[in-house]
């Protein structure tokens, strides 16, 4: 009876390692995406606390050149930066990452930022 079971556990075992190192290839092509989205939600939210001090060309420039260190799709027309009627100033930023997972699948994440300073004197 027992030598009926023999090798069931090799194959169990063999789909759990499948089934983890699949796990494992999807965590590391889908995070590095997340990963820049939150380090660009971080710059921005910094910017818009300096946007007292620097004007939009300065926060619009200084976000460009962050999404370019982290290779992010993105182009200066994405970035848009509008001076509300209170003084404050409010970004909005979206961009697409297309990821290739291989053998010809592939998924669009979308992102979107926005933000503004409610600093502004009232």
């Amino acid at each position: 009876m027992l030598e009926n079971n023999r090798g069931g556990s090799k194959i169990s075992t063999l789909l759990y390692l499948l089934i983890a190192t699949l796990v494992i290839y999807v965590v590391i092509k889908v995070v590095p995406p997340y990963r820049a989205y939150y380090a660009m939600e971080d710059e921005i939210a910094q910017q818009m606390q300096l946007s007292e001090i620097n004007n939009q060309e300065v926060i619009l420039n200084d976000i460009y050149q962050k999404a370019q260190e982290l290779e992010l799709p993105i182009q200066k027309e994405d970035i848009s930066i509008t001076k509300r009627d209170d003084g404050g100033l409010e970004l909005t930023l979206h961009w697409d990452v297309e990821v290739d997972f291989g053998y010809g699948i592939k998924r669009s994440f979308p992102f979107e930022i926005n933000s503004n300073n409610d600093t502004a004197p009232k």
